[in-house]
């Protein structure tokens, strides 16, 4: 399914080594998969990443999509929550140890969200869903915020 309207844009993009040279042995450009990804064909992932990714368009959360090479290459496409960085990387690279690292998109908010959007939907009052999310995650921003003053907080200073 290939959709002409850009419905984000996915900031830096970062190429990992392993989906570098899949995408080189393949013959294919990155920009293929990149195109796809943000005009919202997603590839092979399961229904439930799928309503993931239709949710965070809505509201905001990380974005996958999964592909395959020509030559049967497996590559994953995800965007961050904040939509400033996109990385392409192998998923079988992701699985090794000694792999660069992929960084962990699991989001509080988005996994919260989903919940919380499949129990206003059930009861019949999906207008809820975003003042809902907005009540979460500003209470998780403070509670990190106050996180990472206390953790300050309790770190000397240079001189103290």
């Amino acid at each position: 399914m290939t959709l002409s309207k850009t419905l984000f844009e996915p900031g830096q993009v970062s190429i990992l080594s392993e989906a570098a040279a899949a995408l080189a042995e393949s013959s294919e450009d990155a920009k293929l998969f990149l195109d796809r990804h943000v005009t919202g064909d997603w590839g092979e992932i399961s229904p439930a990443d799928r309503s993931a990714n239709t949710l965070a368009l809505a509201i905001g959360g990380e974005l996958l999509s999964s592909y395959r090479t020509s030559l049967g290459v497996a590559l994953s496409v995800m965007t961050d929550a904040r939509g400033s960085e996109t990385y392409i990387y192998s998923d079988d690279a992701a699985e090794k140890e000694d792999s660069e690292a992929v960084p962990d998109f699991e989001s509080f908010t988005t996994t919260l969200g989903l919940a919380l959007g499949n129990f206003l939907l059930s009861t019949g009052r999906p207008e809820a869903l975003g003042g809902c999310l907005s009540a979460i995650e500003t209470l998780a921003s403070a509670t990190m915020r106050a996180s990472q003053l206390g953790s300050e907080a309790a770190t000397p200073k240079a001189g103290e």
